[in-house]
């Protein structure tokens, strides 16, 4: 899979026939999110599982959990992602920032902006109100959520797996 945020060829029968701007055949080509370092441990004093995460302002979340099961789940969800230093876009734009949600490196004509309540707050170092996000990850939330209330549930689910892949 390419790491561009350009919608994949569709032919333009394809796109004719699409039910919407949120069908899967205009899925653009998203970046595998890769997390920064995570670990969980049993703690001796206290009998629990520490997960551990590492933020990207390099500090360390450590939250307790009474099951290992628990604290690797929430470790894989929660963990922020790495921050990719190859361009991600090929639109051509000069000035790069980071996508919150992937950690691509886009050009600034290719990210939206996200209340920051719609990414994890491990995701964010910062105290700010909204967050850059790529036009990838935005068209896959707004995919998914139309494909749940549009009752999709196909869709939903294949929308579901592409970000869980890209989530480990």
């Amino acid at each position: 899979m390419t790491a561009t945020t350009v919608i994949r060829s569709v032919s333009p029968m394809q796109r004719e026939r699409a039910l919407s701007d949120f069908d899967l055949c205009l899925m653009p080509d998203t970046v595998a999110r890769t997390p920064l370092p995570w670990s969980v441990h049993r703690s001796a004093t206290t009998n629990k599982f520490i997960c551990t995460l590492t933020l990207q302002s390099k500090n360390r979340l450590q939250i307790p959990f009474v099951e290992e099961r628990v604290a690797r789940k929430f470790a894989k969800a929660f963990a922020p992602p790495k921050f990719l230093p190859k361009a991600a876009c090929a639109c051509g734009g000069a000035s790069h920032k980071y996508c919150r949600n992937c950690g691509a490196s886009v050009c600034e004509t290719c990210l939206v902006k996200w209340s920051v309540k719609m990414v994890p707050k491990t995701f964010v170092s910062i105290k700010v109100q909204t967050v850059r996000v790529c036009k990838s990850c935005d068209w896959l939330s707004n995919a998914f959520c139309m494909a749940l209330l549009q009752g999709r549930s196909e869709d939903a689910v294949r929308l579901y797996e592409t970000v869980r892949a890209y989530a480990k």
